[in-house]
C-alpha cells in the first residue's frame, strides 16, 4: 500500500510494501513519490512512514533522491519493519524514529539473470557497483568503515529498535504502533530472526504478501534465501 496525504500539517508519505514493480503487482516507484512530492507541495515537513520489506535498488535510490533534492524537511518513521531498500530510502531524512516493536535489516543486493555465460558474467560489474553505492551511504550514516558495512551487509543483519539507534539507523525509539501480526514467509530473507516471523505488518495478514520478485536483470534488494 502506499498513500500520500496531509496529516497533521504534514506531507505524510506512507510506504507500506514493496519497493519498484515486481511480477506479482506493483509496488512503490521512485515516479509515483515523485508526482506526489510535486502535487502536494505546501507543507513544509515530509514524513516518510514505513512498513517494508524493500525492493528495487534503483527505485529505492530514486525515492532515496527525490527526498534529498525536495528541499523541505524530511522526517521518517518504521513503523514495524525498515529492510532492505526500506532501510536505505530513510537515511534521506534528518531524524529517523523507530517503534520499540520493529525491525530493521540491511544486506547486499541480489539480482535473478538467466542467458549464457558472458551475458550472466556482464551483470556482475554492475551489481558490484550498486553494492559500492549503498555501502557508501551506509558508511555515511552509521559512521563506520566501508569494510564493516560489507560485513554487515554480507551477513544480512538485523536490528531491533535499539541495536538499529545505536548502529545509527535509527535517531529514536517510538511507542508501539499496536498493530496486528503477520507471518513473513520463511524464504523471503535468508536470516530473519525468528520475531520477524511474527512481525507487526500493518497490511491486513490476508493481504500481506511477502512476495520474491524474479525479475531478471534487475537488481534489487529483497533476499531470496
Amino acid at each position: 500500500m502506499y498513500n500520500a496525504s496531509i496529516v497533521d500539517g504534514e506531507l505524510q508519505l506512507l510506504l507500506y510494501g514493496d519497493i519498484g514493480e515486481g511480477i506479482f503487482g506493483e509496488g512503490i516507484t521512485a515516479g509515483v513519490v515523485k508526482n506526489d512530492l510535486q502535487r502536494l507541495s505546501e507543507p513544509d515537513t515530509i514524513h516518510v512512514r514505513i512498513n517494508s520489506p524493500g525492493g528495487d535498488v534503483f527505485e529505492g535510490i530514486g525515492i532515496f533522491n527525490a527526498l534529498k533534492d525536495d528541499g523541505r524537511r524530511v522526517i521518517a518513521t518504521i513503523d514495524s519493519l525498515g529492510a532492505s531498500m526500506a532501510s536505505y530510502i530513510p537515511l534521506a531524512a534528518e531524524s529517523i524514529a523507530i517503534a520499540d516493536n520493529a525491525m530493521m535489516m540491511i544486506h547486499s543486493p541480489w539480482t535473478m539473470m538467466v542467458g549464457n555465460a558472458a551475458e550472466i558474467e556482464a551483470q556482475l560489474e554492475p551489481l558490484k557497483k550498486a553494492e559500492t553505492i549503498l555501502v557508501d551511504q551506509y558508511v555515511k550514516s552509521m559512521g563506520a568503515s566501508d569494510s564493516e558495512i560489507r560485513e554487515l551487509l554480507a551477513a544480512e543483519t538485523w536490528y531491533t529498535a535499539s541495536e538499529a539507534v545505536e548502529a545509527g539507523l535509527a535517531s529514536s525509539i517510538t511507542g508501539d504502533v499496536g498493530i496486528a501480526a503477520a507471518i513473513v514467509a520463511e524464504n523471503r530473507f535468508n536470516n530473519a530472526p525468528d520475531a520477524i516471523k511474527t512481525v507487526a505488518a500493518l497490511d491486513p495478514p490476508e493481504n500481506a504478501r511477502w512476495r520474491l520478485a524474479a525479475n531478471q536483470r534487475r537488481l534489487r534488494l529483497t533476499q531470496g534465501g
